[in-house]
């Protein structure tokens, strides 16, 4: 598959981006990220943000919170440090994920699983007493 945004090596983007497509990042990102495809940071890429995508392959670092609605794969050389939420976690020999992970069921997001699971089971149960 083409790449068809691409932060190079000596490219430092600081703010909030937003990408329809595909994403490479080899260079910084420092803000917050949301890819609406897919997203992979390279060997040298280095991501301080909050991100979201629709697939995620993770060879550089990524520092903060990761949202992924289909498939999170962090290769050998990849790390994340932050919370996680995906459908589908790969995580290959030498990659590594320094946060809690929270994986979705079928037919619902992660984000729709967290909200489920945090609303009280019963509504008497949240009134004092």
């Amino acid at each position: 598959m083409a790449v068809e945004t691409l932060i190079g090596a000596s490219t430092h983007v600081e703010g909030s981006l937003r990408v329809q497509g595909s994403l490479r990042v080899d260079g910084r990102v420092t803000g917050q990220l949301s890819v609406d495809g897919r997203c992979e940071v390279g060997a040298d890429g280095y991501v301080e943000a909050t991100v979201s995508a629709t697939e995620l392959i993770v060879a550089g670092q990524i520092a903060g919170d990761v949202e992924v609605t289909g498939r999170l794969h962090i290769l050998s050389t990849g790390s994340i440090v932050g919370d996680v939420r995906t459908r589908v976690l790969v995580v290959e020999e030498g990659g590594t994920l320094d946060g809690r992970c929270l994986m979705a069921k079928e037919g619902g997001s992660a984000r729709q699983e967290k909200e489920k699971n945090a609303a009280p089971k019963d509504a008497a149960a949240s009134q004092p007493a």
